[in-house]
């Protein structure tokens, strides 16, 4: 007797694809360029230095002797536990402290390759990962010693946390809250801000989004991070009230300033002199998904198109000049350039 499997039913045909493969090749892409070379990047010395004065476990990195708010507590911490289970057995100090760009390089990459696959559907995270790691901007961060990528991390989760959002609400959550907490540390409550306001946007403003298990994401995601984000001004009060103050009222928003100061300035030409090369070949490919026919999945349309609406406006208003800045936007890039990737005719990149 003939029966009929409905499709949906019907075993995935197997693949010669090989996701080994990949993960190999982002080892060779991330673990070999931290090792056996001096301090090149102009920061780097600085940041070193920080590293090597900052107690371990302290809340706020020293340097000279004063509190050093241009590098973010989390990743000097993480440089310190890198260099104590690797320095001297296993790696120099210098390429030990690198390791901290290299771990959160690594949960941006995962981040971006999971949103990929779970916004996208199958094998599309593995595009996005490539397109990021063929990303000429973000090489130096993953290389160096740089707490930017703090910021790629915490955008990959937090595309992550979207992705997922109407399956596992609780999930989401977290991976939401985690986004937040990275980017605050990284570029203050401005752009930590970004995360929550873009899911509470869309929930707001698109039919897709407005659902209830979105919401119940939306709200367990924010009593989530206010607790997280404020057990480091809390524990920085306590422990050291000078440099509180002088978090509060200069550097609570990041580049913006603080309390007391607060600025922006329009830097929009500046970035736009460095986005062709930094977000070479995730930009191309994302324009050329955008002037496609073929329509993308609502949700991840919807979240890529806000997000760097949003972030590309906070970037061009920072009156601080910095081209690792963009690294913000290479995540959703990505994302919109592997929509389309399959696509492309032979020859064309």
């Amino acid at each position: 007797m003939l029966t009929y499997t409905p499709a949906s039913q019907r075993p995935i045909p197997p693949t010669r694809e090989y996701p080994w493969l990949l993960l190999l090749l982002a080892f060779a892409w991330l673990w070999p360029g931290v090792f056996s070379h001096d301090l090149w990047k102009p920061s780097e010395p600085e940041l070193y230095t920080a590293i090597s004065e900052t107690p371990f476990g302290a809340w706020q990195p020293m340097l000279f002797g004063a509190a050093y708010f241009q590098a973010a507590p989390l990743y000097v911490q993480t440089a310190q536990l890198f260099q104590r289970l690797l320095s001297p057995w296993a790696a120099d100090a210098y390429s030990a402290a690198r390791f901290a760009s290299v771990f959160y390089t690594s949960l941006g990459l995962l981040g971006s390759g999971m949103a990929g696959y779970r916004f996208l559907g199958r094998h599309y995270g593995r595009s996005v990962v490539l397109i990021l790691i063929g990303s000429a901007g973000l090489l130096p961060l993953a290389h160096f010693m740089d707490g930017q990528s703090l910021l790629f991390a915490g955008i990959g989760l937090a595309m992550w946390g979207y992705a997922v959002a109407h399956r596992q609400a609780i999930l989401a959550a977290l991976l939401i809250a985690i986004a937040s907490v990275l980017l605050m540390q990284s570029a203050g409550i401005i752009i930590a801000a970004v995360p929550l306001f873009t899911g509470w946007l869309l929930w707001l403003t698109h039919a897709p989004w407005r659902s209830n298990r979105i919401l119940i994401t939306l709200i367990c995601a924010t009593l989530t991070t206010l607790p997280l984000a404020s057990i480091y001004p809390i524990a920085l009060s306590i422990t050291q009230p000078a440099a509180f103050a002088q978090y509060l009222h200069q550097h609570l928003f990041g580049g913006y300033g603080g309390t007391q100061h607060f600025q922006a300035a329009f830097q929009l030409p500046y970035y736009l002199q460095h986005i062709l090369w930094f977000a070479f070949p995730a930009l191309p490919l994302a324009i050329w998904t955008a002037t496609r026919r073929k329509p993308l999945p609502a949700n991840a349309a919807s979240f890529a198109y806000y997000t760097l609406a949003l972030l590309t406006l906070l970037i061009a208003l920072n009156p601080q000049r910095d081209q690792d800045s963009l690294v913000l936007i290479l995540p959703p890039l990505a994302l919109l350039g592997a929509a389309q990737l399959d696509n492309l005719r032979r020859g064309a990149v």
